[in-house]
């Protein structure tokens, strides 16, 4: 059996999409646990509905804790040999289960394509080629933003890979950390293009109603990310660590153009400075960044952008 978690939040205009795409799936061994976490609209209304339609549907109420709150909780109370995740703004087509439950067989987890949509049109889709992959190759497209998503959507675990594991409590980023940490514990991940999961960038609200505002927790999962390429050096090519740190500067680029900032973007300035400035050892010695770059990254960790004219961040 495969237990399929949606964590939700003020999700009242989606979750009925969300829903009804797992209830008409082709593959029916399966039961639908819906996290409400704290819900201050009619999503727990919604669900409710949606729970005597179903047997197969098991609501959980909590009160708000996040969305890691909400998919840990999920998973302290799955009972399928295999956990997929949703969010509850998004959806899949009829074939998304079985499709992903024939692919894991001979493997720990199995990965679709991630189809970005926005108003009804498709933006951007993350596939991969390779059939097989094992774990560094598996990890190395993680960690590079390439053909793998990083959120734990599109994938199907058994549960025996995610055992022990639970997402760590923070606002943004918690989910690349966790798939990372599955990614470390499979021999091999199996790939498919048969099926794909629609990641709806157009509902209005990003991940069922969870405010994605950057935090200091893109600078914790980089630290994360980093050391543990540290730790496998000879392992990856320069790829994954130059996505971890591009990936800093563009938050970075989009605050430095921030005229009011809050408190929490002034602290989330600050920890990217000190990151770069911590880390301008790593970012010369890494080969795919240009010399013009390393120059932006030096400038940057002194608090000026020089992009267009220099100007203090």
């Amino acid at each position: 059996m495969i237990s399929v978690i949606i964590p939700v939040y003020n999700c009242e205009k989606y979750i009925e999409r969300c829903v009804n795409s797992l209830l008409c799936q082709s593959f029916n061994d399966f039961e639908l646990i819906i996290v409400n976490d704290g819900s201050t609209d009619n999503t727990e209304r919604v669900c409710q509905k949606l729970q005597e339609k179903d047997g197969r549907i098991r609501l959980h109420n909590k009160e708000n804790g996040g969305v890691s709150s909400a998919r840990n909780f999920g998973m302290e109370n799955a009972k399928g040999d295999y956990i997929s995740f949703l969010d509850g703004d998004d959806y899949v087509p009829q074939n998304y289960l079985s499709v992903l439950f024939e692919a894991v067989k001979g493997a720990e987890i199995s990965v679709c394509d991630i189809a970005c949509i926005k108003n009804g049109k498709e933006t951007k889709r993350f596939t991969c080629k390779k059939k097989t992959l094992n774990t560094i190759e598996a990890i190395e497209l993680l960690l590079s933003r390439k053909d793998i998503n990083s959120g734990p959507y599109g994938k199907l675990f058994s549960k025996n890979v995610v055992e022990g594991l639970r997402f760590p409590p923070m606002k943004a980023y918690e989910d690349i950390l966790f798939v990372l940490e599955a990614f470390k514990k499979a021999n091999t991940i199996a790939c498919t293009d048969k099926t794909e999961y629609v990641y709806d960038n157009g509902t209005g609200g990003a991940m069922t109603g969870y405010a994605k505002r950057p935090t200091s927790d893109v600078v914790t999962m980089a630290k994360a990310v980093l050391e543990y390429l540290d730790n496998n050096k000879e392992k990856f090519s320069p790829l994954p660590e130059y996505t971890t740190l591009s990936h800093l500067m563009q938050h970075l680029q989009a605050l430095s153009c921030e005229n009011n900032r809050s408190p929490e973007q002034k602290a989330l300035i600050d920890a990217i400075r000190t990151f770069f400035k911590e880390n301008m050892h790593r970012i010369k010695r890494c080969k795919l960044f240009r010399f013009k770059e390393i120059i932006v990254y030096y400038f940057a960790s002194k608090g000026y952008w020089i992009k267009g004219g220099i100007r203090k961040i």
